[in-house]
C-alpha cells in the first residue's frame, strides 16, 4: 500500500486542536506499508513547510516552522521495532530562532515483536508497556530566546518591568522511563536582563544538568558593581578587595546561586 498526501491545509484541522489557534501552513505525508497482515512494514515521512501557529496561553505565535520528520518500523531483520527521526525542526518565535534533532526508537526485544502490537486493541497491546528500554535524544538550540515569554507562560502572569533573552542549548537523552535513566543538559550564555530599565552586568552562562535523578545547577553570578564617579551611577566589573572589604565607593552587587534537588524532593 502507497499513500501520499501533498500540500495539505493545516487550517482544516485545527479544530482538532483546542489549545492552538490560527494554525497555518503545508502538511505532506508518504507512506509506504508492505510486508503481511501479521508483520506489517511501514515507511513514511511528514513534512511540515513554513507553518504558522498560536498556543492560546503563549503571547507570541510560532511562525515559519518546517518539520521533517521520518518514521520506520516492522521490518523483522532490524534490531528496531519502530524509529522515528526528526531529520529537520525549525523554526521563530519573536526575535527567537529555534532548530533541532530528535530521535526515537523502540527495539524489538522479542522475535516475534510486530508492529500489530501496538495497536490498543490488540491482545498484546502492553509492548510500550513491557519494553522500558526505548531510547531517545533531543538536541534542542534557540537564539535571542525571550525569557520574559516563557516565565509568563511558566508561571501565567505578565513581566512588564523585566526583559530578557539568551542563546540556550539543550541536550536530552534516556532509554526507559525511569527518571534515573535520563539524562539533561542546558546552557544558557549571552545572557541580557533588564529590570526596570536597569540592565544587569557580568552575567556568566547559566549551566545546569539532569543526572542519576538529580537535577544541579553549577555556580551562577550575575549582577556587577556600582560605582559613583563624579555624582554619576556606572555599573563597573568587580574591583579588587582589600583585606576582605571592597575599595571605597564601591558597593558589590553580585548574586551567587548553586544547589541541588534529586527526584524525591531532597535539596
Amino acid at each position: 500500500f502507497r499513500t501520499a498526501i501533498v500540500d495539505f491545509d493545516l487550517n482544516l484541522i485545527s479544530r482538532l486542536l483546542p489549545q492552538v489557534a490560527d494554525l497555518d501552513g503545508g502538511l505532506g505525508v508518504t507512506a509506504r506499508l508492505t510486508g503481511t497482515l501479521s508483520q506489517p512494514i511501514l515507511n513514511a515521512s511528514i513534512t511540515v513547510a513554513d507553518a504558522k501557529a498560536r498556543i492560546l496561553d503563549f503571547r507570541q505565535p510560532i511562525e515559519h516552522a518546517n518539520l521533517d520528520v521520518q518514521v520506520i518500523g516492522g521490518d523483522s531483520s532490524s534490531d528496531s521495532l519502530l524509529s522515528l527521526n526528526v531529520e529537520t525542526a525549525n523554526w521563530r518565535i519573536g526575535d527567537g530562532e529555534f532548530k533541532g534533532s530528535a530521535h526515537w526508537n523502540l527495539p524489538a526485544v522479542e522475535s516475534k515483536s510486530s508492529l500489530v502490537n501496538l495497536i490498543p486493541w490488540h491482545g498484546n497491546h502492553s509492548t510500550l508497556v513491557r519494553q522500558d528500554s526505548f531510547e531517545f535524544h533531543l538536541a534542542l538550540d534557540g537564539e535571542r530566546v525571550d525569557l520574559t515569554h516563557f516565565a509568563s507562560h511558566l508561571t501565567k502572569r505578565n513581566f512588564t518591568r523585566i526583559e530578557g533573552t539568551t542563546d540556550a542549548r539543550l541536550r536530552l537523552k534516556g532509554d526507559g522511563h525511569s527518571p534515573r535513566r535520563i539524562s539533561a543538559q542546558l546552557v544558557c550564555d549571552d545572557l541580557y536582563i533588564n529590570i526596570d530599565g536597569r540592565e544587569m552586568s557580568n552575567i556568566e552562562p547559566i549551566r545546569a544538568k539532569f543526572v542519576g535523578g538529580e537535577l544541579s545547577i553549577d555556580s551562577l553570578r550575575l549582577g556587577g558593581v556600582r560605582t559613583e564617579m563624579q555624582g554619576s551611577s556606572k555599573l563597573m566589573p568587580p574591583v579588587p578587595t582589600r583585606g576582605g572589604q571592597d575599595l571605597p565607593r564601591a558597593v558589590a552587587e553580585w548574586v551567587r546561586t548553586t544547589g541541588r534537588i534529586d527526584v524525591a524532593g531532597n535539596l
